[in-house]
């Protein structure tokens, strides 16, 4: 949630209580596309590889997000 104020722009990006959201969204995320990529493994490797390179991905948004969310706060 971002909130604006007139005289100082921003105000809110996001509450503390919005981080346990987040981790719970990202680790459900994750555990998903690990057992999506276990079980295209032995069928096709490349979708397994897309799979594991997104939970890189979502891994590093997931650090970037909370820090950015402690770090404003």
């Amino acid at each position: 949630m971002i909130r604006f104020d007139a005289l100082r722009g921003v105000t809110a990006f996001g509450d503390t209580g919005s981080l346990w959201g987040i981790w719970i969204f990202s680790v459900c995320a994750l555990v998903v596309n690990q057992v999506l990529s276990e079980v295209f493994y032995t069928k096709e490797r490349l979708i397994s590889f897309v799979f594991s390179s997104a939970n890189i991905i979502i891994s590093i948004f997931l650090i970037i997000v909370i820090s950015l969310i402690i770090g404003i706060n």
